[in-house]
């Protein structure tokens, strides 16, 4: 497989790895270290971990950043989950072509950044995409942020919010361990997000039990994979309604998990030619497109640096 990365910006944010890559290694902080990792079922029965490095005082500090960190995403899922018959997102869907849903901070700020990638890359990650009625599109989800509102115009709208706002949570969990003094640590929940600086990599969807395509440094970064090497062809494509097959898999590194992921699934979507075209306009991202071949400005997949 001929090696190629698409490269965005002379400075761009160095990656991490993800769901479909793994971590190679991890990079050990000066002093002595304590590393903790504790894991829970969230998000419909998904292993969502949290690693981190701590000092030996400070375990109990340490211990309780994660247990806050966990309840938050909990609150979320509460909240936004399409699969939580409760939610609001549910309650959203259950009231298609009619009622205005009043709607929390939460959902209201991953619906408008489903917006706003779903204008930038003319429908290819859409948050209706599961709808019933094959002509509703994103334009068909009506929001008032003002005043805390949201409705789907058509009766047979659905949103399924999970290619986001699994990103939000990580983000959301990251902030409450930093919140707490915790600066060297991996959230996991398939997106993931590496504070402080970690060595990571990138399987090969090729051979994904054999050697990784590249390894790097993570710092203070956003990682998301989608591929069809671990689920197959999990990801659909919003106007066609049939399962994108223009990639093999696809990796963004940005700052923020709720758009490293739903970029990763956007890019999947379009595949290498149109995904490069988009990704001209926005050089906070770095993706690595995997298709007929790995797109890429230098030899290797993905350059180092050293922490």
């Amino acid at each position: 497989m001929q090696k190629r990365l698409v490269r965005k910006h002379p400075e761009w944010p160095t990656p991490a790895s993800l769901f479909i890559f793994f971590v190679l290694s991890l990079a050990t902080p000066l002093g002595a270290r304590e590393r903790i990792v504790r894991t829970q079922l969230l998000m419909g029965n998904v292993p969502v971990s949290i690693t981190i490095d701590s000092t030996p005082g400070f375990r109990t500090k340490a211990l309780k950043a994660m247990e806050a960190s966990f309840a938050e995403a909990k609150r979320i899922e509460e909240t936004v989950s399409e699969w939580k018959t409760a939610s609001q997102t549910s309650l959203l869907n259950q009231n298609a072509g009619r009622d205005w849903i009043p709607i929390g901070r939460d959902l209201m700020t991953i619906l408008l950044r489903a917006q706003e990638i779903s204008e930038e890359t003319k429908g290819a990650f859409d948050v209706t995409f599961a709808s019933s009625d094959k002509k509703a599109t994103y334009h068909d989800l009506q929001l008032l942020p003002d005043l805390s509102l949201a409705r789907l115009k058509r009766k047979k709208m659905k949103l399924g919010v999970s290619g986001i706002a699994k990103g939000y949570i990580v983000d959301c969990m990251s902030d409450v361990l930093k919140k707490n003094g915790l600066h060297h640590f991996i959230v996991n929940a398939g997106d993931l997000y590496f504070g402080g600086s970690w060595k990571t990599g990138i399987k090969n969807p090729d051979d994904p039990e054999g050697p990784p395509l590249c390894s790097f440094w993570a710092r203070d970064q956003a990682v998301s994979t989608s591929g069809l090497y671990e689920r197959g062809s999990h990801i659909i494509n919003p106007k066609t309604k049939k399962p994108a097959t223009h990639a093999k898999s696809v990796t963004v590194v940005t700052r923020h998990s709720v758009d490293a992921d739903a970029w990763g699934t956007a890019l999947f979507v379009l595949g290498e030619q149109r995904g490069i075209e988009v990704l001209k306009n926005h050089p906070e991202l770095v993706a690595v497109i995997v298709g007929d071949s790995l797109f890429n400005h230098s030899t290797d997949c993905v350059p180092i640096d050293k922490p």
